[in-house]
């Protein structure tokens, strides 16, 4: 029962900071676009509008995770605009990797002749084998995570540490899915009305 109210105050905690962050802002843009009605600004709107929702999130998902640090950093580095607004590294296009099946090595023809210690050492090999193909599919998931997740120096920290980021990362993504969906919704029953 403690675990569901600590969960409820951090949710809570990150809709406060993340509203409180980018309602302003965004009426600030709005305010800005309401003055300057250019027709080639429509890009650089949702350039505007998408590095302050990115940015958001680095502020509301909290300190103590390396990748709203790094994401913060990679959001302040990449400066593609006129007026000093950057792009986000989350709108990035991730690259597909290669599927690559397994392919097991299945005798075509059996030989009855074999020894049982001969059988024991060739499925011992076969076993090792797998295990390696297994190890190199795991070790290239990972490095997807280590892509996926701003986490910085990809070597430095351990699976662990890995996997608390990521999580940390989606959890912040489901909020932040939620927190605009709350946003859109109220925009559209208010433009209704």
């Amino acid at each position: 029962m403690a675990m569901s109210k600590r969960r409820r105050v951090v949710f809570t905690s990150f809709y406060v900071k993340y509203l409180a962050y980018l309602l302003p802002v965004l009426m600030r843009i709005k305010m800005s676009t309401d003055r300057n009605d250019e027709g080639n600004q429509n890009l650089d709107i949702k350039k505007r509008v998408r590095f302050e929702i990115d940015m958001a999130m680095v502020v509301s998902g909290g300190t103590h995770f390396k990748w709203t640090q790094n994401l913060k950093q990679k959001l302040e580095l990449n400066s593609m605009c006129q007026w000093n607004w950057k792009v986000p590294i989350i709108t990035r296009v991730i690259e597909m990797r290669e599927y690559q099946p397994i392919y097991f090595n299945v005798p075509s023809s059996v030989n009855y002749n074999i020894s049982s210690v001969e059988m024991r050492r060739r499925e011992k090999k076969r076993r090792i084998e797998m295990e390696a193909g297994e190890r190199e599919e795991m070790r290239q998931c990972i490095d997807l995570l280590r892509e996926l997740v701003p986490i910085g120096d990809n070597e430095a920290c351990s699976m662990n540490e890995l996997m608390a980021e990521v999580a940390s990362y989606v959890a912040c993504l489901q909020l932040q899915v939620g927190a605009l969906r709350s946003l859109s919704s109220c925009l559209s029953s208010e433009t209704l009305a």
